[in-house]
């Protein structure tokens, strides 16, 4: 690396292509457009109908990203236990191939079958178990799968997070009222506690109704920190002790085909720096600040690319922002979850949820303690018909 630090397999990739081993590489990780539709089809937002997605679930193709058929093999989140499946076949002549594993730091990993013997063109899969021998948690680390026959030897890097909890990043739901079960897994041994933040609706202005906006389209497309000239700036004022802060637009809440952009800057002492921003394709931008410095912040909305409206091009917007307090137990949300856990336990967290008013977006959060402290969060966002 530049800065003098050792390179790791994120910097170094599996390698470079050697054009003439490549023309007989014995054996080829196969994925087709198929797989990765299914993969597209656990996005929160997939470009596909839900009966196209429901049919690759029916024919056996799975959503996570670490399912895609790829010949590396990367966890960003492992539990103790953890299988990755992976299928290759044979393009080369009859052969028996033989797994050879470098381990990860404080993993082992066993191979399942360890060795695969395949005609010419046969497909044959294999599972790629984790399980920990006290590597330390949060980090990457790196090893090798390789499969070795008497003429070829084909590798695999490994890439492996360990983590002290693994949960979803957030749950979107829908509903004036329901349940819902959240996937958890342990890194540990010990107490565990999920505390429940919100739901609460979006800031509102005074006159009750989420703040609207006007901004002019930006015809150089170059955002600076300024007020005018492509950008409205919004000023919001942030309490102590907040677990999150989020900031959003969303595309059917502007008045056409308009790309806006979303930068928020952290302004104590009226001395303004950028912390974040969000400026996607589109007007669906969301910026998300865990544990907020308390005080002032200033939200600007740039016009990147506006539709015609009446007195020129521009955009009409509404600014969506919701403040999870640390201790804010609204009532309207609770959660079911164990008291101790133990390393490699994978429970259902029970989330049950009422009383919302009809057409709103809702906004709150379980927060994940271990014996440590709090470690994370997993956001809960509700869209009531």
């Amino acid at each position: 690396r530049t800065d003098g630090s050792a390179a790791d397999a994120f910097d170094m990739g599996a390698g470079h292509i050697n054009a003439n081993r490549a023309v007989d590489p014995g054996l080829v990780y196969d994925n087709s457009f198929a797989d990765h539709a299914a993969y597209l089809c656990g996005l929160p937002e997939p470009p596909f109908s839900s009966a196209h997605c429901a049919a690759h679930a029916a024919a056996g193709r799975t959503s996570p990203a670490v399912d895609l058929n790829l010949p590396s093999i990367g966890v960003a989140q492992l539990i103790s236990g953890d299988v990755v499946r992976r299928r290759v076949t044979n393009v080369g002549p009859p052969a028996s191939f033989t797994a050879e594993v470098i381990r990860p730091p404080g993993l082992d990993v066993v191979v399942e079958p360890a060795t695969l013997v395949l005609s010419t063109g046969e497909t044959a899969e294999f599972g790629v178990r984790f399980l920990d021998a006290g590597a330390d948690r949060d980090l990457w680390w790196f090893g090798e799968l390789a499969w070795v026959s008497a003429t070829h030897r084909v590798e695999s890097p490994l890439a492996l997070k360990p983590v002290t909890v693994r949960l979803p990043r957030e749950v979107r739901l829908r509903g004036r009222q329901g349940t819902a079960l959240v996937p958890i897994g342990f890194g540990y041994s010990g107490a565990y506690g999920a505390t429940v933040h919100g739901l609460r609706l979006p800031s509102l202005d005074a006159n009750g109704q989420v703040p609207r906006g006007f901004v002019d389209d930006d015809p150089t497309n170059n955002f600076t920190f300024r007020d005018g000239n492509g950008v409205t700036t919004h000023l919001i004022v942030v309490p102590a002790n907040q677990l999150l802060l989020r900031v959003a637009l969303f595309d059917e809440l502007t008045d056409g085909q308009d790309d806006l952009d979303l930068f928020l800057f952290y302004c104590p002492n009226n001395q303004c720096s950028q912390i974040a921003k969000s400026d996607g394709v589109t007007s669906d931008e969301e910026i998300n600040i865990r544990i907020p410095q308390p005080g002032s912040y200033a939200v600007l909305v740039h016009g990147f690319e506006t539709d015609q409206v009446a007195g020129g091009p521009g955009a009409n917007y509404s600014l969506f922002t919701w403040s999870l307090g640390l201790n804010d137990a609204v009532g309207n949300l609770t959660v079911t979850a164990p008291a101790a856990v133990a390393n490699g336990d994978r429970v259902d967290l029970q989330l049950q949820w009422s009383g919302l008013d009809p057409g709103s977006r809702y906004l709150g959060a379980v927060s994940h303690t271990t014996p440590n402290g709090l470690y994370d969060t997993t956001i809960v966002n509700v869209v009531t018909p």
